[in-house]
C-alpha cells in the first residue's frame, strides 16, 4: 500500500503567488481589508522589483537583504509614511508569508517579517471638552436648529456613532413599556445592532428631527450619500470650533458621552 504524496504548492511568480492568496482572502474579509493588503504588496513590490531585479520567486526571499532593505526604504521615503501606515504594511505582508508557509511554501516564509519588526503605533487619547465648552456647543446647536445640528445633539444625548445616527430609521424610536423607550440602532461600525434608552430630552430631539424632515418636499429629499451627510456635520463641528475660538474642530468622538 502506497502513502499519498500531498501535491507540492505551486512554485511560480512570486508577484502572482501573492496576488492569488490575496484573491483566496476576499472569501472572508471585507473589500476595504482586501485594499490594505493591495496596498502592502504593490509598496513591497515597488521596492523588490528595482532593487533586486533577479528576485522572481519565494524562495528567493530572505530576511536580509530583502525584508530589511523593504523596512529601511519605507522609513526613507518623502513625505514620509505614518506609522500607522507602516505598521499596516509590514503586518499585512506578515499575515500572507505566515499563510503561505501554512500552506505548503518554505517554513522560512514565516520568519521574513517578525513580530518585533512592526513600529509600535502611538497611543492618541481624544482629550474630552471642558463641561463650559459642552455647554456652549449645546446652546449654540440648539440655536441653529437644522437637521445637521439637532443630529449632532442626538449623538451627544445616545452615544451613538455618527453613520449609526445617519442611518436611523424614521421608526427608529421605540416604546418599550409605559414609560420606558429606546433608540433602535441600526447595523454600523460594530456589526450589531443595538437597543439605546433614552430620556424624555432625546424622544423631543427625535420628533424635532422628523419635523424639519417632514418640512423639505419628498421629492426633493432623496437620501444623501454617508459621506455628504457626515461632511455637513463636520463643517457644523469647524464653525462651533471657531465661535469658541479653538484651533481644531470638534470631533463627534469627543462630545460623546462615554
Amino acid at each position: 500500500m502506497t502513502r499519498s504524496v500531498p501535491p507540492r504548492p505551486p512554485h511560480g511568480n512570486l508577484d502572482k503567488v501573492l496576488q492569488d492568496h490575496i484573491r483566496a482572502l476576499t472569501t472572508t474579509l471585507r473589500p476595504y481589508t482586501i485594499r490594505t493588503y493591495e496596498s502592502a504588496l504593490h509598496q513591497f513590490l515597488a521596492y523588490l522589483r528595482p532593487t533586486f531585479p533577479r528576485v522572481h520567486r519565494l524562495s528567493q526571499l530572505q530576511r536580509d537583504p530583502h525584508m530589511l532593505g523593504w523596512f529601511r526604504w519605507l522609513c526613507e521615503q518623502n513625505p514620509p509614511l505614518t506609522t500607522a501606515t507602516r505598521h499596516a504594511y509590514l503586518a499585512r505582508l506578515r499575515r500572507l508569508f505566515c499563510d503561505l508557509s501554512g500552506n505548503g511554501h518554505s517554513q522560512r516564509l514565516g520568519g521574513l517579517i517578525l513580530s518585533n519588526d512592526l513600529p509600535r503605533l502611538p497611543l492618541y487619547l481624544p482629550r474630552p471638552l471642558s463641561p463650559q465648552d459642552d455647554q456652549l456647543l449645546q446652546q449654540e446647536l440648539r440655536r441653529v436648529d437644522n437637521l445637521h445640528s439637532n443630529a449632532l445633539l442626538l449623538i451627544r444625548g445616545t452615544g451613538i456613532r455618527l453613520g449609526e445616527c445617519i442611518h436611523l430609521t424614521l421608526d427608529c424610536l421605540r416604546q418599550l413599556d409605559h414609560d420606558r423607550w429606546a433608540l433602535h440602532v441600526p447595523l454600523g461600525k460594530l456589526h450589531t445592532e443595538r437597543w439605546v434608552p433614552v430620556d424624555e430630552e432625546v424622544r423631543h430631539l427625535v420628533a424635532r428631527i422628523l419635523t424639519l424632515r417632514a418640512k423639505v418636499p419628498a421629492i426633493q429629499r432623496p437620501v444623501p450619500p454617508v459621506e455628504t451627510t457626515a461632511e455637513a456635520i463636520a463643517a457644523l463641528d469647524a464653525q462651533f470650533a471657531w465661535l469658541r475660538g479653538a484651533d481644531k474642530p470638534i470631533s463627534t468622538p469627543r462630545w460623546r458621552p462615554s
